[in-house]
C-alpha cells in the first residue's frame, strides 16, 4: 500500500513537471511570436515611410523638371538648389548642368589639353595626357602623337593597357597613363559622361569657358541658352522624424521623340534611411 502511494506521488510529480515545462515552452513561443510581430510592424512602418519619402523625392524631381521646361520668367536655372514641399515632406533638389561640362569620351584632345592647362598642368604634360586619354578610348594598337598604347603602359611597369572603349565611369580616368589622383580630383567637377556633345559655352563654368576660349570656341556675346540640355538632379526628402530618402536622375530637357519635352536617361535610388 505504501509502495502504491509513493508511485502515485511520483507519477503526479512527473506529470506536474511536464506541464510546467510545457507552459514555459508555450510562454517562450508566445514571447517570440509577439517580438517577431513587433519587429515586423516596425519593419513594415519603416518600409512605408521610405516608400512615401521616395515618392516625394520623385515628385520633387518631376516638379523641378517642369520648372526647367517653362518658357516664361519663372523658368528655373539649369544649375542650383531648390526646395520643394511635397505633402508633409520637405525635399531639397540639387540641379547640376551637364551640358557645359567636358565628356572625355567625345572631346577633342585640344580641349582636354586646354582644360588641364587651366588647372595648372605644364603644357607638354597636358599634351601627353590628353593624347593618352584619347588613345584609351580609341581602337587600334598604334598610339597617337605623344599618346600611349599597350607598349607604353608596359614600359611604365603597368600590367594593363588601353581597352579601346569608352570610359564607363569618370573614376576610370585614374588608370590612364600620366593621370594623378590630385589632377583627377581637380578635373572631376568639369567632366561628365552624360552629355554626348561638345560643351555648350553658354552653360559652361568659368574654367571650361576659359579652356574653350583657348581653342577658339568661347561663349559668344548675347548667346541665348540652348533649348536642349542635360541635367543631373539629386533629391533628398526628409519627414522630420528621422526618415530620409534620396533619389538621383539624369534628364535631357528639350526635344524628345515622344513629345514630352524631356527624357529620363537614368533614375536611381541613392540611399534610404529611417529610424
Amino acid at each position: 500500500m505504501t509502495v502504491q502511494a509513493n508511485s502515485c506521488r511520483t507519477d503526479r510529480g512527473f506529470a506536474l513537471l511536464v506541464v510546467l515545462w510545457t507552459l514555459v515552452f508555450l510562454g517562450l513561443l508566445i514571447a517570440h511570436l509577439a517580438a517577431s510581430g513587433r519587429n515586423d510592424a516596425v519593419l513594415t512602418g519603416n518600409l512605408l515611410r521610405t516608400a512615401k519619402l521616395e515618392a516625394a523625392a520623385d515628385g520633387a524631381i518631376h516638379q523641378v523638371i517642369f520648372g526647367l521646361m517653362r518658357r516664361d520668367e519663372e523658368r528655373l536655372a539649369a544649375s542650383g538648389i531648390y526646395r520643394v514641399r511635397i505633402s508633409r515632406n520637405t525635399v531639397t533638389v540639387r540641379v547640376q548642368n551637364q551640358t557645359g561640362l567636358v565628356n572625355p569620351n567625345v572631346v577633342q584632345p585640344q580641349l582636354l589639353r586646354a582644360l588641364m592647362i587651366e588647372l595648372g598642368v605644364h603644357p607638354p604634360a597636358a599634351s601627353s595626357l590628353a593624347a593618352a586619354i584619347v588613345d584609351w578610348r580609341s581602337q587600334g594598337q598604334t598610339p597617337s602623337d605623344r599618346g600611349a598604347k599597350a607598349p607604353q603602359y608596359r614600359a611604365a611597369g603597368l600590367a594593363y593597357g588601353p581597352p579601346g572603349e569608352s570610359f564607363r565611369d569618370i573614376g576610370e580616368l585614374s588608370d590612364v597613363l600620366g593621370m594623378t589622383p590630385e589632377l583627377l580630383q581637380r578635373l572631376k567637377p568639369h567632366l561628365t559622361l552624360w552629355w554626348d556633345g561638345e560643351p555648350d559655352p553658354a552653360l559652361a563654368d568659368p574654367v571650361v569657358q576659359s579652356a574653350l576660349r583657348g581653342t577658339g570656341n568661347g561663349p559668344a556675346d548675347g548667346r541665348e541658352r540652348n533649348d536642349s540640355f542635360v541635367v543631373a538632379l539629386s533629391a533628398l526628402a526628409v519627414d522630420g522624424k528621422g526618415g530620409a530618402a534620396a533619389r538621383r536622375a539624369i534628364v535631357r530637357v528639350g526635344f524628345s521623340p515622344d513629345g514630352r519635352g524631356w527624357r529620363g536617361i537614368a533614375w536611381d535610388r541613392v540611399n534610404s534611411t529611417s529610424d
